[in-house]
């Protein structure tokens, strides 16, 4: 089972250092970044799933910093951290695409809970996105093949044997093999940028986290 990948963004070291240990004993894998261009740039990496963004920081500040990250990668959940004095900046940041927020200290119960709830949010979204585009690559095969019955190749119209459009299907009667055609999926976008895996993610609609995912799940990482 993949671990969750949390990105901690803070400029105090000293509260960065000592939270990353204890979600990483509790089986999360853990990013660091200490200002917001530093997060920007691991989101752009394409492995993050939740960011936990603290408000108040030098140069960029949290609420930036969020709005950059949902411009990078929509999916990719954010739990800001906030002080007393910066509640109501915390209530606008959710109205700008934040999951959640919490006051520092944070219970780090609570915090786990927080993470684990918005990785599950992101995982339906993804879910959701891939079905879609599934339902579409499918729909767009069968007009091209000309054949709605369970994904079976015909002749072309002029009769030559070549096949029209084909889809993997389990064993018989089971219906499409959901799995392998996700595979192939990203396979031909791989194929269609040569490897460039951001565009490849472009082609497929999915955030960069997402074609990552996919692909340690598919084995073509």
């Amino acid at each position: 089972m993949m671990k969750i990948c949390v990105l901690l963004v803070d400029d105090e070291v000293d509260f960065v250092e000592p939270l990353a240990e204890r979600l990483a004993t509790r089986g999360f894998a853990v990013e660091k970044a200490f200002c917001g261009e530093e997060a920007l740039d691991k989101v752009r990496a394409g492995s993050i799933d939740v960011v936990i963004l603290d408000i108040l920081m030098p140069g960029m500040d949290g609420v930036a910093t969020l709005h950059k990250i949902k411009e990078i990668d929509p999916l990719v959940e954010v739990l800001m951290l906030t002080g007393r004095g910066t509640v109501q900046t915390a209530v606008e940041a959710m109205r700008g695409g934040a999951f959640d927020f919490m006051l520092k200290p944070a219970d780090i119960k609570d915090l786990v809970g927080k993470v684990t709830i918005a990785f599950k949010r992101k995982s339906e979204q993804e879910q959701r996105i891939l079905n879609a585009e599934i339902h579409h690559t499918l729909l767009a095969g069968f007009v091209e093949g000309g054949e709605a019955r369970h994904g079976r190749p015909r002749p072309d119209a002029a009769g030559d044997g070549q096949a029209g459009f084909t889809y993997p299907t389990g064993p018989a009667g089971t219906g499409p093999n959901w799995n392998e055609i996700e595979r192939k999926m990203i396979m031909d976008a791989l194929i269609k940028t040569k490897g460039r895996r951001n565009a490849a993610a472009q082609i497929l609609g999915w955030g960069r986290s997402t074609l990552w995912r996919k692909m340690k799940q598919h084995g073509l990482d």
